[in-house]
């Protein structure tokens, strides 16, 4: 019997509504930051996906920082469009469609924005 690699996950949290499509390199992310992953490891998607379903309630939440408060739900690859959208350049995110309508060449999400501007 062949596995089914999961490559993407809806991630939403319970406490503000944020959601968002997650691909596996965002999910090693998440993984990586929680201390659950090593930057170093060798790239098992079957092997991540589990880690961070068995993980999820570690993870914080990207727009209100809470721990413990998202869910996932694995994502039909057939439901979402990846080759159309635009993704920030710092976390992978899709950036929306409002923010690259008032700003054309945006190649960061709202929340990377900001982070990057404190830096400057």
């Amino acid at each position: 019997m062949a596995k089914i690699i999961i490559t993407s996950f809806e991630v939403q949290c319970n406490h503000c509504g944020f959601f968002e499509l997650w691909a596996i390199e965002r999910v090693t992310r998440a993984l990586v930051a929680i201390g659950k992953l090593s930057p170093q490891s060798d790239f098992d998607p079957i092997l991540f996906a589990e880690l961070f379903v068995h993980h999820i309630d570690n993870v914080f939440c990207p727009q209100c920082r809470e721990i413990g408060t998202l869910f996932v739900k694995r994502a039909e690859p057939s439901a979402w469009e990846w080759e159309d959208a635009i993704r920030c350049q710092d976390c992978g995110s899709e950036i929306p469609e409002a923010r690259l309508e008032a700003l054309r060449d945006a190649t960061r999400c709202i929340r990377c924005q900001r982070e990057f501007e404190k830096t400057q």
